[in-house]
């Protein structure tokens, strides 16, 4: 899985600093890829991320477990399914709400203290899809601490890809083509 740094990246220079105060570190950059690579040698620190499982719920340790459980990494429908979808908050309304003093799931919580992200991986079939992954350093770490044991994964299996497209016909555009020109 990508490391923090590289989950960093993409991240604006407010959740930067968000992520960093969840964590008790203060990020001096001004510029959000400088300030990713702060935040990531600052998380590094054994002691920076047991205070980010810090009044950590039991739910939230047991997401972690299950993702721990499936190779740091679970589909993102599954893992919104369980255990909550991430709000889409633009920069000023993260600022104005701070959903990191109040998340409002479990993954909002594991989230805005930087333990899982969302990126595109290839799955068994080699088709890219978007999973939530633990990085590698939190990994690590977990590897390191007893957590609860995962939560029973009771969910249906993916229906197949199908084998067989039918593709669109134009008869609706000759159609409109046609009626056009009749009412000219």
């Amino acid at each position: 899985m990508p490391g923090l740094e590289r989950m960093f990246v993409d991240y604006d220079l407010q959740l930067l600093r968000s992520i960093g105060s969840v964590m008790g570190l203060l990020l001096s950059s001004g510029n959000p890829r400088d300030a990713a690579e702060e935040l990531a040698e600052g998380m590094f620190d054994p002691d920076t991320l047991e205070m980010a499982f810090d009044g950590l719920e039991d739910d939230a340790l047991q997401a972690l477990s299950l993702l721990m459980s499936q190779q740091s990494r679970l589909l993102a429908s599954a893992f919104d399914r369980r255990f909550g979808e991430l709000r889409p908050l633009g920069s000023a309304t993260r600022e104005r709400e701070q959903p990191w003093t109040k998340p409002a799931n479990i993954a909002e919580a594991l989230y805005y203290r930087g333990l899982i992200g969302r990126a595109f991986f290839p799955n068994a079939e080699g088709v890219p899809q978007e999973f939530v992954y633990i990085p590698d350093e939190v990994t690590y770490y977990l590897e390191q601490i007893e957590l609860p044991p995962p939560p029973s994964t009771n969910e249906r299996r993916p229906a197949p890809n199908p084998t067989a497209f039918i593709s669109a016909s134009s008869a609706i555009v000759d159609d409109a083509t046609t009626l056009l020109a009749y009412l000219q």
